[in-house]
Order: C-alpha cells, then structure tokens, then sequence
C-alpha cells in the first residue's frame, strides 16, 4: 500500500499510519488467508530529498502496490500528481493497483489551488467511466478513517472491525478482539 499527499496533510498520513498499526494486532485476512498492512510512505526514508531517483523508487512501490491512497486538501505538488499519474497508468496496465481518492474539506476561508481544482474535476470525469476511482470527501480523522476502512474492504479485505452503540447513544467503529480501541466514531 502506498500513501500519498502533499506535507499539508502529514497529520492525516500519520493517522492512517496509526490505524494500520492497530488493524495488524486484530486479525485482518484477504480471502481467508492472514494478511499483514505495510503501508509505504516517503517519510520512511530518513533524511530523504526527493530526487528524480528517489522518484522512482517510490513509483516502484506504487506500482507494486495493491491499494494507492492519494489525500489531497487545498494544493497538489508536483510529486503527489505523479504518483496519482503512476498509480492510474498501472491500473489501466495491469488492473492494479485500486487507487481511493481521499479529499479533505475546506475550511472557512480556505481554498483550492486551480491545479488541484482542475485535477478534482478531470477524477469527477473519470469516475464516471471507472465507477472505482470515486473522490470521497472527509472533514476528521474519524471519517478519513472510516473512508480507509472502506477503501481496505473494497479491495477484499476481511477486516476485524465491529459497529458497537456507546453510552451516548453513537455508533463507533472497534477493532474486534481488542477490547473497546475505537477507529472512529459516527455520525449517524
């Protein structure tokens, strides 16, 4: 698995590096077999400056990948619209990987560069003729949660997660087997 984004949503990138550090302590399996989530991020190399070089390692990964999270919130760099690029050209080669379009909302008086906004729009089209490739827009890390797990089960994961009723009344989504650890909580 690959993630990509620009360094605005690092916070988000480490959340969902969170969340597959604790569905690899529930049992997660892919058509009954045992499967371990090893996300890969750029941030795991220490000290790294990207280079042309170092590009291509990561697209390696990319193209290795089974599931291609790309985040994107008011900017896209020029990296993140090259793996995005990558990501969609292995997928029209090889089938894979399954690519989720993850955006945060803005918040007031924020707004999209005109690159970004053109690239929303230009996946809003592909969408239509791969009905996978579908943008899926969060405000918190609970819904950029719940938009992984999803993401995670639409590629055939079977995932330990259970939907539990809390004391107030809301619906949170736990790790099965690990007591009561909340991925998030819904708004329902």
């Amino acid at each position: 698995m690959s993630i990509c984004s620009s360094d605005e949503l690092r916070a988000d990138r480490e959340s969902i590096s969170g969340l597959f550090l604790r569905l690899r302590n529930g049992i997660t399996r892919a058509h009954g077999e045992p499967v371990t989530l090893r996300p890969y991020k750029w941030e795991y190399d220490s000290g790294i400056v990207r280079t042309d070089s170092t590009q291509a390692e990561y697209d390696r990964h990319i193209r290795d990948s089974e599931l291609v999270l790309l985040l994107f919130h008011t900017r896209c760099g020029k990296w993140t619209m090259h793996e995005l690029y990558m990501a969609l050209t292995q997928r029209a080669k090889a089938g894979l990987p399954h690519v989720a379009v993850l955006v945060r909302d803005l918040a007031p008086g924020e707004s999209r560069t005109p690159e970004l906004q053109l690239l929303l729009d230009t996946i809003a089209t592909l969408s239509a003729v791969d009905e996978e490739i579908q943008p899926v827009t969060y405000a918190t890390t609970d819904e950029l949660a719940v938009a992984v797990v999803r993401s995670l089960q639409s590629i055939g994961l079977e995932l330990p997660i259970k939907r539990k009723s809390d004391a107030q009344g809301r619906t949170r989504l736990v790790i099965d087997g690990l007591g009561s650890e909340t991925i998030a909580t819904l708004n329902e």
